[in-house]
């Protein structure tokens, strides 16, 4: 079973579930009687008396909003390098989706009747591969074949077109724009997804793929520098990757990394794959990599979407939303880095790249030296690519990479220019541990982006005093920042050991309800898995018990199955000896690690759109954001001298009386705090330059 080729859960149908043994229906039962109990117990009126006010889901009510929108002609989305939210006129939005679609080597206006016909063969093709999928076995065990098929249209109805649109680039001037063409209800989607999900594995084992800011943290940590070299930080941005990826080669590229990836594992030769007379393995792969090639095909080619009533066909490049696209960059790059052996030139100590942003740091005597050594080495087909060097900063992905005064390499937060510094607001309905969980986790975003314990200190006084302004009580905040503010540092680099895929949690999904609040997913766990495990420890040993009427453990039945379908293992089937009869076989769950699993509740907003919408950002609160980022309080008190501040100094500060004026702790809303001694991070005053903090 894989989730993500479930298509049961893209139905909105409830079905009725499958009915298993009888042991383990009681299992269930007594799981139900435990939620059963707990709800008993919740409260029926709120303080205020209100009838069954603890069981509302937690929603806002949209009205207000959308007469809001209507009457203004205004829509919210969201922005290009998640910044937040811009609230844009209808009309600049349409204009600008219009002046990108005029673009001709980008796109062309097609007909209805010839939209339908591409639509129509691309169904016809997605027949043929799900067909093929079927005869994998590895694919059709799990249901590969159904999930391509799962968003065809029924014969008669019309074909699903994404809707293009356009996202306000705010970080650019003039703002700009960028296209999106949102594929997820598209009858191709389920090809690109499937591709996506088989490069996955390639993407995370490349070595110059930059997965994100604490993967990029890591290696950083891991660098040694030789010494009395010179050495500069290199900056590469490859201009409208998406673009100007040339398609066919590109998917050529990967449908051969893929290929190699496969066999790398597989004892098939080349000779095999070019033999006559393939053998079953051989024959095998030969399907599977049919099923990709098609897929990959079908996934990213002659893409359609609608603006306004008219259909268009993107003429070149990657889409920005379908499945695979990010996938599809990151190995193009890949192969043009590999080739040119960047990580083989003992000039380089480190080369990476997130999607279309490049990092390196090299050797070299001056900034146009540092240029010329990486780019002689990293040229995309087709693209272009920005360098620019420092010996001094770099501002990249969501960090400031900086040279200190004795010539060590080190990072910080980074905040762009324009970032909204959204966060929940503390009138929102989202439950206290959510609210609780989100600053905890900006602690642990900001100590991984923090190489010295005083950039750390400093974004976290920033982040204190941003909750504060967005309305969160100060002893609240104090206490979840003297919680946390120690091991998120200690643990910031920590790598989390690979699972395997049969360990986890088994996970609740509902909504926010104050009704969580009451209950304990563990213990409902415990109750279930106990059972259970009790119950196959008596079978074992045929020592049954049905006395108990509220917890009883009755003997099997032969044959006793349900609805389940005989297991494809005897690894799950559970050998008993009752006395005198003949022995006989039982379903046994405990191989799939089912009741090793920790039970948790994943909760959802029921409107995410509009319970965002709680954030936007009008002309007082952005001039409020950086009325935050000016309210400054003297250093801390310096170390005696000749000694370097250390880390149980600044721990020391947090667990004293953190925020005080005039020697006594500060209760108002407005609070003031101490900046590390040696860095002060600021906000620039001109509005062209990027301010290096994120708060």
């Amino acid at each position: 079973y894989d989730p993500d080729y479930d298509v049961r859960a893209s139905k909105k149908k409830k079905r009725d579930p499958p009915v298993l043994p009888q042991w383990l229906e009681l299992g269930l039962v007594m799981g139900r009687r435990y939620v059963n109990s707990i709800f008993d117990k919740i409260p029926t009126y709120d303080e205020k008396g209100n009838v069954g006010a603890h069981f509302k889901s937690l929603a806002p009510k949209p009205g207000l909003i959308r007469q809001f929108l209507v009457d203004h002609d205004y829509v919210v989305t969201p922005t290009d390098k998640n910044l937040g939210l811009a609230v844009s006129e209808r009309t600049w939005l349409i204009d600008a989706t219009h002046k990108t679609l005029a673009s001709p080597k980008d796109y062309r206006q097609i007909s209805d009747v010839d939209a339908q016909v591409i639509m129509d063969r691309k169904h016809a093709l997605i027949v043929q591969v799900a067909e093929l999928a079927e005869g994998v076995p590895e694919l059709a065990d799990f249901g590969v074949g159904k999930f391509l098929k799962s968003k065809l249209t029924s014969p008669g109805d019309p074909h699903v077109y994404p809707d293009f649109y356009v996202i306000p680039k705010i970080h650019k001037k003039p703002t700009g724009y960028r296209p999106i063409v949102p594929c997820h209800s598209a009858l191709m989607n389920p090809c690109a997804k499937f591709v996506s999900k088989h490069l996955k594995p390639i993407i995370q084992s490349a070595p110059t793929v930059i997965h994100g800011s604490k993967d990029l943290a890591i290696k950083l940590s891991k660098l040694s520098f030789r010494p009395n070299r010179r050495w500069y930080f290199v900056a590469g941005d490859v201009v409208a990757f998406y673009p100007n990826v040339p398609l066919e080669p590109c998917l050529n590229i990967v449908f051969d990394m893929w290929c190699n990836h496969y066999l790398a594992s597989s004892p098939i030769t080349p000779e095999d794959i070019d033999s006559d007379e393939p053998d079953d393995e051989t024959r095998h792969f030969l399907r599977y990599r049919r099923v990709f090639r098609d897929a990959l095909g079908i996934g990213n080619t002659d893409l359609i979407s609608q603006f306004d009533g008219k259909k268009y066909l993107q003429l070149r490049g990657l889409a920005m939303g379908v499945a695979d696209s990010p996938d599809l960059a990151n190995l193009y790059g890949l192969y043009f880095e590999m080739k040119n052996g960047i990580l083989h030139d003992d000039r380089v100590v480190f080369y990476g790249r997130y999607i279309d942003d490049c990092l390196g740091i090299v050797y070299a005597d001056s900034e146009l030296e540092a240029i010329s050594i990486v780019n002689n080495k990293i040229s995309f087909d087709g693209c272009e690519i920005v360098w620019e060097a420092s010996c001094r900063s770099v501002n990249f992905l969501d960090m400031t990479l900086y040279a200190d005064d004795h010539g060590r390499l080190q990072h910080k937060p980074y905040r762009k220019e324009h970032n909204h510094m959204e966060r929940i607001p503390w009138i929102s309905h989202h439950p206290y541990d959510v609210k609780r969980g989100t600053f905890s986790g900006e602690m642990s975003r900001l100590a991984t982006l923090s190489s010295t314990l005083p950039s750390y200190i400093g974004a976290v006084r920033e982040l204190v005093s941003l909750y504060i302004k967005r309305g969160y009580p100060y002893d609240e905040v104090i206490k979840w920042l003297r919680t946390y503010i120690e091991e998120r540092w200690t643990k910031r680099l920590t790598e989390k050991p690979a699972t395997d895929a049969n360990e986890g949690v088994l996970v609740l999904k509902s909504e926010f309800n104050t009704a969580w609040n009451y209950f304990n997913a563990k213990e409902l766990g415990d109750v279930i898995f106990n059972y259970w495990n009790e119950w196959y420890e008596r079978a074992a040993r045929w020592d049954f018990d049905v006395s108990d009427r509220s917890r009883p453990f009755p003997p099997p039945r032969e044959g006793d199955r349900g609805t389940l379908t005989s297991p494809a293992s005897a690894a799950f089937l559970m050998r008993v000896d009752p006395p005198g009869r003949e022995l006989f076989f039982v379903p046994d769950i405990r191989p799939l690690k089912i009741v090793d699993r920790r039970v948790i509740v994943s909760r959802k907003r029921g409107r995410n759109m509009f319970d965002l919408t709680n954030l936007w950002k009008k002309t007082v609160l952005q001039q409020l954001d950086e009325q935050v980022l000016r309210e400054r309080d003297p250093e801390p008190p310096a170390p005696p001298p000749g000694e370097q501040m250390t880390l149980e100094h600044y721990f020391a500060l947090v667990r004293g009386p953190l925020f005080t004026r005039n020697n006594e702790p500060t209760t108002s809303s407005r609070i003031e705090y101490a900046l590390e001694h040696d860095m002060n991070i600021h906000m620039r005053s001109s509005p062209d330059r990027d301010i290096p903090l994120f708060g």
